[in-house]
């Protein structure tokens, strides 16, 4: 017979299935719909999604984890609400993903900052052991594995140290098919009371029978019939959602309290009933060596954290030591966590020593506490009596204050503390106890990440922020060449030396604006400033001068937020105070050059009663996100009052043209899109707006971000106006701008005259050479200083002398246009009114 008869006799055997005309030669490859799977991933998906929580998906499928990728690109370009970008959104580990390549991208999806990250796809094999993915809670077990350990393994993923959120596991099987099989022999059969794997040896080959059984397929809809009375019992609001939505792909299930469950048809002794309910109840019975060091406190199976690697061992057990990629079956089980800063007030953790601390919630009789060179047993009641080191022995309270104020989890009673060659325990007869999860590690200053959130930016280094590493972090793109060329097409003249010079560096769908523009479709700036002062500094006229620009080159109306309620609940200030800073720092604003005729400014606490449109939006975006998000991105805590809670959706809501229906007037037929030129501190307020405007309706705001202007003591940190000798302000006489730069403008110069001669400055450092870069104009003029410095011709008083000529012009000019900017000036530029614009 020729294989074309074959061929033809094949498929004329399947057009005899009942499945075969489910397919026809038209389907796309992401029907996803004709996999049952594929639905209620996507849907698992969507939801999680909407609600903040993270998830990873396993299959022992590396085909399967392809398919996955090409659907999530294909539903990324069909829908505005969601966006999946790899290494951004979403990550894989398999087994051809390098070790480095694992531990950068665990570090990404576990950032609770990154708020982009959402989706893990592991193989289940490669991927099993050796991750901690304690960022996500929810797990997704796509296939059943013949090797039940691995999915165990695969379960124990995110249920790890650190976890603060209840962790649910979906296992998505084919009803009637071999996997539902395999799963009920090789799990089920094997589960003793609780989520403890019996010790007993079932039976590991199949007779002809049972093998020909496995390919039959039984499905019986009757079986586990699905009733709305069982759906509201179900727990999980996912669970509860999808079986309400999707009873055709959802035929049964199963809610569980824990990963196995007890099975009647398993004829246990009552003895083996006992020891599982044991096992169960403490979950490192199973743990595998002995630790070099143990303490004399030290009971039967008390498990103990290693401070140095994370890791969690048993006095009792073998002493084999464990691999780098050997991990434990069962993990430790948080509970619950909190800020010991929230439990004790105020901590100050001191400067040179990173800490950790364990102590019992049984009236508080214990406590450990380790730093890098010692550990020692706190008995409150005894006035700080040291157990097993000279540890400062200063009472209770003042214990309390050497302690690292970081995030507490709660573990179970009778935990052991080791570091090196000591160990504590704390009373293993009590309830539970908290322990700190800093880990203790001997970092170099390279290894420490910079710090950039909208209250604090700091780096270890003397160049500064690495915005490379920063762009990654926050899932933002880099300004190419070619997006510069392309903006320069469109404007017809050069762009301003901020973004050719990399001082805005980074966007988030700049793209969408030009190509909105080039349509001929409208758009609107909008920025803001939070008035902590009655003077603004050099550092705050950044964001408006680049902005400035903007309205002129593409001739668009602007908004511009005055934030004194922020301020206010940030800042020790009164309500009166915020809202005149306000209107003081408007009329630096307006110094820049604005056209009134186009620019919106106002005030938080007076436009929120001028404007029932802009309380409105305010409202819809709170009510779509969750005090679990807002935590995650500004890491509040349950001590912040409610208005800081709050606040992020009163940033977000000016980014929806619809908040300003005065001022677009009858043109606001349609939401424009939003142009936000800041600094990338500010990024995590938009990166929430952007996942909650397709939810509302709303377009994504793009965004346009800046580097941070330096301070005068380098580029660590960020100019400040809190600190008058890191600052320049606007309000400074030319006396004050030459001390101030001569006395504490740090600089990039050798120490000898000699020295610097010969080898030359580095003006990466050298605070006097970057704020040129911001205020020089002439780009020939800034190479020659550049050059003439790095090869020592130009000393570091020359230089600085060249930059006090600069900054006492460019704040001399400020000074005098601000001096023509009255109160009616700042009303008619605050006044709600219909703006000025071409479209």
């Amino acid at each position: 017979m020729s294989d074309r008869n074959v061929e033809e006799d094949a498929i004329n055997a399947m057009k005899n299935q009942w499945w075969f005309n489910m397919f026809n030669p038209n389907n796309s490859q992401f029907d996803f719909e004709l996999s049952g799977k594929l639905v209620v991933l996507k849907a698992i998906l969507d939801e999680c999604e909407s609600i903040g929580d993270k998830v990873l998906v396993f299959s022992r499928s590396l085909i399967t984890l392809n398919y996955i990728e090409q659907c999530l690109a294909h539903w990324s370009k069909q829908s505005s609400t969601s966006e999946w970008q790899k290494g951004v959104d979403y990550f894989r580990i398999d087994g051809k993903v390098p070790i480095k390549k694992r531990a950068d991208d665990m570090k990404l999806f576990n950032d609770v900052n990154n708020y982009r990250s959402r989706l893990f796809l592991i193989s289940t094999v490669a991927g099993g052991l050796g991750i901690n993915l304690f960022s996500a809670n929810r797990v997704i077990i796509l296939d059943t594995s013949w090797n039940p350990a691995h999915d165990l393994q695969a379960m124990f993923r995110s249920y790890r140290l650190g976890q603060t959120k209840p962790v649910y596991i979906y296992r998505l099987m084919v009803k009637g098919t071999m996997e539902e099989k395999i799963y009920k022999r090789q799990i089920t059969k094997q589960a003793m009371f609780h989520r403890v794997v019996d010790a007993k040896q079932l039976a590991r080959h199949f007779t002809y029978d049972e093998l020909a059984k496995l390919y039959e397929f039984n499905f019986d809809i009757e079986d586990d019939p699905i009733d709305q009375d069982g759906i509201n019992r179900v727990q999980d609001k996912i669970l509860r959602n999808l079986l309400q939505n999707d009873p055709d792909t959802i035929v049964s299930y199963r809610e569980h309290d824990s990963f196995l469950i007890h099975n009647d048809e398993e004829n246990l002794t009552v003895e083996e009933q006992r020891q599982a309910k044991d096992e169960d109840e403490n979950p490192h019975l199973r743990l595998r060596r002995r630790p070099q060091h143990p303490s004399p406190l030290i009971n039967n199976a008390i498990p103990i954290i290693d401070l140095e690697s994370d890791s969690t061992q048993s006095s009792e057990e073998q002493t084999q030591p464990i691999d780098e990629d050997d991990n434990l079956f069962l993990s430790l089980q948080p509970q619950q966590q909190s800020y010991l800063s929230q439990l004790f007030g105020n901590i100050t953790p001191p400067d040179s020593e990173n800490y950790a601390m364990i102590f019992v919630t049984d009236g508080l009789n214990c406590i450990v506490c380790s730093s890098t060179t010692n550990i020692a047993c706190y008995d409150p009641y005894q006035n700080g009596s040291s157990a097993t080191s000279s540890f400062p022995q200063s009472g209770f309270t003042s214990c309390l204050k050497t302690m690292y104020s970081g995030t507490a989890t709660i573990y179970p009673a009778g935990t052991v503390v080791r570091e090196g060659s000591h160990s504590s325990c704390i009373a293993p007869e009590t309830i539970g106890g908290i322990a700190v999860q800093k880990k203790l590690s001997k970092k170099t200053t390279e290894e420490v990440e910079d710090i950039v959130d909208p209250w604090n930016v700091t780096s270890s280094s003397d160049k500064g922020i690495d915005y490379d590493k920063l762009i990654r972090r926050f899932g933002s793109s880099k300004i190419s060449p070619e997006l510069i060329a392309r903006i320069e097409a469109i404007i017809k003249k050069p762009v301003h030396h901020f973004i050719r010079r990399g001082i805005f560096f980074s966007h988030r769908d700049l793209e969408m604006i030009l190509t909105a523009y080039e349509q001929k479709k409208p758009f609107f700036l909008y920025t803001g400033r939070g008035p902590s002062s009655e003077a603004m500094h050099l550092g705050h006229l950044i964001p408006f001068i680049m902005t400035k620009w903007l309205q002129d080159a593409f001739d668009v109306p602007l908004v511009i937020q005055m934030t004194d309620d922020e301020k206010y609940l940030w800042k020790d200030i009164k309500i009166e105070d915020a809202n005149r800073y306000a209107y003081e720092n408007a009329k630096d604003i307006i110094a820049c050059g604005f056209d009134v005729t186009k620019t919106f400014i106002f005030s938080d606490f007076d436009y929120m009663a001028q404007c029932p449109n802009f309380y409105r939006n305010i409202v819809r975006i709170q009510k779509s996100v969750t005090f679990n998000q807002v935590k995650g991105i500004f890491g509040f805590t349950e001590s912040d009052c409610i208005g800081k809670i709050a606040f992020p959706a009163i940033q977000a809501a000016p980014s929806i043209s619809s908040s300003f229906p005065m001022i677009f007037g009858d043109k606001l037929k349609q939401e424009l899109a939003c142009l936000i030129p800041c600094a990338i501190d500010q990024d995590p307020y938009f990166r929430m707006t952007r996942d909650v405007a397709p939810r509302l309706n709303f377009p994504k705001p793009s965004l346009l971000h800046s580097t941070f202007f330096p301070a005068l003591q380098g580029s660590k940190s960020k100019m400040s106006a809190s600190d008058a000798n890191s600052s320049i302000f606007l309000t400074d006489t030319p006396k004050n701008i030459k001390d101030k730069v001569n006395k504490h403008a740090f600089s990039g110069g050798k120490e000898t005259l000699e020295e610097h001669r010969a080898k030359g400055g580095d003006c990466e450092i050298d605070v006097s050479y970057q704020y040129l870069t911001f205020f020089l104009d002439d780009d020939e003029r800034l190479e020659q200083i550049r050059q003439d410095y790095t090869s020592g011709q130009l000393l570091t008083g020359e230089l600085k002398k060249i930059l006090i000529e600069v900054l006492q012009e460019l704040v001399a000019q400020h000074q005098e246009r601000r001096k023509e900017v009255s109160m009616d000036v700042v009303r008619q530029y605050m006044t709600p009114r219909q703006l000025s614009f071409r479209y």
